[in-house]
């Protein structure tokens, strides 16, 4: 998790808080709220992007 953080530019904490959302959110061009939706735009952006072999 702290290697994500460092990558998204926000504090290497080794938590996932809103923060880090916010920042996977922006970095995925999803909808920025903070928060794990159910069901959730940035999780499935980010499954497909993993499947392709890559992050954002």
């Amino acid at each position: 998790m702290e290697a994500l953080q460092r990558k998204l530019g926000v504090s290497a904490d080794g938590r996932i808080g809103p923060s880090t959302l916010r920042a996977l959110q922006r970095k995925l061009g999803t909808p920025v709220d903070g928060r794990v939706s159910n069901p959730s735009v940035m999780v499935r952006e980010l499954q497909k992007n993993l499947n392709a072999g890559k992050l954002w």
